[in-house]
């Protein structure tokens, strides 16, 4: 188990029991000392919110905003719902250089949800190595808007709500950045790059719009 993992790098006398070079700062071996508890608390969190029935675990990848949907017990989950393997790979990483922290450092937490709050999410993908019970595999966000080509995009659509043709809610138009080989749209927290000639959905001012 990690727990133990953790306590026993510090020894019976909490000092850090390691071979050189590997040495902490004070502020650092501070920091250690106090996750054993951190990871009580985090799997506390995580054990109650499966007691209440939200055992699905939406995640987000770095190439797409349509958020995966996995079961706790998935492999591609397991290591955000067991907080101790959560902390444990992050002192691992800390030992060997791999990562440089600063204490204080929070690690991410499992996005909960019920199925109900799944299935109302307006796009979602169901990961195909744990296939959750879910009513769709891809679930794609449903617009009726004509797609509109980026190189049309101008300053009369800012504040507007923009999809790309995926189903992905961007958010609301905040600028836009024209090159000669495409076109950045910035949004509140992300930004968009795309050629000229695609294409992408730009909501009525009337729409409404669902957070996922």
């Amino acid at each position: 188990m990690s727990l133990p993992t953790l306590r026993a790098a510090f020894g019976e006398h909490q000092t850090l029991q390691l071979p050189e070079p590997h040495t902490l700062p004070e502020p650092h071996r501070q920091f250690w000392l106090g996750v054993p508890k951190k990871i009580v608390t985090e799997q506390r969190l995580v054990n109650e919110a499966i007691d209440r029935g939200e055992i699905y675990v939406v995640r987000r990848t770095a190439s797409s905003t349509v958020p995966t949907i996995h079961r706790h017990q998935c492999a591609s989950a397991v290591k955000l719902i067991d907080r101790g393997e959560t902390w444990e790979q992050l002192w691992t990483d800390y030992i060997n250089h791999r990562v440089t922290i600063h204490p204080g450092i929070t690690l991410e937490m499992p996005v909960m949800m019920d199925r109900t709050t799944v299935e109302n999410l307006p796009a979602y993908t169901a990961c195909n190595r744990c296939t959750p019970a879910l009513s769709q595999t891809r679930k794609r966000r449903q617009h009726d808007t004509t797609p509109t080509k980026l190189s049309s995009i101008a300053h009369k659509h800012i504040g507007r709500t923009f999809v790309t043709l995926d189903g992905t809610e961007l958010g609301e138009l905040i600028s836009f950045t024209v090159t000669a080989d495409g076109i950045t749209l910035h949004f509140p927290d992300r930004q968009h790059y795309a050629g000229l000639d695609e294409q992408i959905i730009v909501l009525p001012a009337s729409a409404l719009t669902v957070a996922a």
